[in-house]
């Protein structure tokens, strides 16, 4: 996936000339949804992904640009993704429905996009809570806008409260190898709630639901989003849902979590296969074991580093991170293990003198 501001030129589109050899003025015109382009990495097509946006009443039809970091496959290879949340434009604000869309792929010669689906919660746009607001199994079955979804067998659109009474909103989360889709959600009255885990399946005619297990919960002010985090180290789901309960994935068991471990669903934080990083600053970060939730603090000052841009790896147990060490201003790149180890593996010059020469 890339995405530009501005259209990519063709080569009809590159600057001509006029019949004195001059270049004939062109101008670049920047796309209010910015544009998105698939590439396919085996034989180098590009391919120009336009799409329909619902604004207000009316509708835009033409570029869109598309959050490449959100996207998600089934088993047949259709790709399903998001519109691109740009806080630095108010496009969106103007009334832009943000909207997730299915890129059918089994035929690379006739790619189809299709609405797949809208979302009209504001929290699409609050910066604070990680939430995925979907989530799709391998079978296509998709869990949005925090209380929809849609089987893969067709459109019908079911909600959360018809397979867990009593509740309007919930999350859902995936197996880990994506074939099954999992719903939780607060059901029951105000005080005699239950937190309850209920596993949907797609039998080509109707959506089913089977209750998994259920227990009951601290009072739950239903304003709070439910969120959901895979712990990879104990193949389980921590759950959000006014207290923190963990759901294990082995034998289907939930307990409650006693710590604190609001810091795993800001969006400042990064997780492992073995912790959680929770950046407070430029130079101090809380480590969260998944192994028993404890918790410690790291603060980087002590090795004259500020961190400038942090990013985790699919199966690994490190925090990689780029910075800038104090000490001999040099840029650095490393990583950070569970225990607040910090190793570098690079520096490079900050900038590089060059000699000016006089030409005139």
């Amino acid at each position: 996936m890339v995405n530009t501001d501005y259209p990519i030129k063709l080569e009809e589109d590159k600057p001509q000339n006029n019949e004195n050899g001059n270049e004939l003025p062109s101008e670049a015109v920047e796309i209010l949804f910015g544009t998105s382009y698939l590439v396919d990495k085996q034989t180098e097509s590009v391919f120009e992904i336009k799409g329909k946006i619902k604004i207000d009443n009316s509708f835009y039809n033409g570029n869109i640009e598309l959050d490449g970091s959100k996207a998600t496959t089934d088993e047949k290879g259709n790709i399903y993704i998001p519109t691109y949340y740009n806080k630095d434009k108010n496009g969106w604000r103007k009334g832009a429905i943000p909207t997730l869309f299915k890129i059918h792929t089994q035929d690379l010669s006739n790619l189809k996009i299709e609405n797949y689906a809208e979302i009209n919660s504001e929290d699409y746009f609050y910066d604070e809570t990680k939430y995925d607001w979907f989530v799709v199994n391998n079978q296509g079955t998709c869990f949005y806008d925090m209380r929809y979804i849609r089987p893969s067998s067709g459109t019908r659109q079911y909600t959360v409260g018809q397979f867990i009474k009593g509740s309007t909103y919930g999350a859902g989360f995936v197996s880990h190898n994506k074939n099954d889709l999992y719903l939780t959600a607060i059901g029951g009255q105000e005080y005699d709630s239950y937190l309850t885990i209920t596993k949907l399946s797609d039998n080509e005619n109707s959506l089913q639901g089977e209750e998994v297990i259920k227990m009951p919960t601290d009072f739950y002010d239903p304003n709070y989003k439910i969120c959901t985090l895979w712990n990879q180290f104990k193949n389980s789901i921590i759950i959000s849902a006014g207290g923190f309960y963990e759901f294990s994935m082995n034998d289907y068991s939930i307990t409650k979590i006693e710590a604190d471990l609001w810091g795993f669903f800001q969006k400042n934080s990064y997780t492992t296969t073995t912790a959680s990083f929770i950046q407070n600053s430029v130079d101090k970060l809380t480590i969260v074991s998944l192994r028993d939730y404890s918790s410690r603090t790291v603060d980087l000052a002590n090795e004259g580093i500020d961190l400038r841009y942090i990013y985790t790896m699919e199966g690994s147990e490190f925090l990689h991170f780029s910075g800038f060490r104090y000490t001999d201003s040099q840029s650095v790149i490393g990583t950070i293990d569970e225990n607040g180890n910090v190793a570098i593996s690079e520096t490079l010059p900050v900038s590089t003198i060059t000699t000016i020469v006089q030409i005139k």
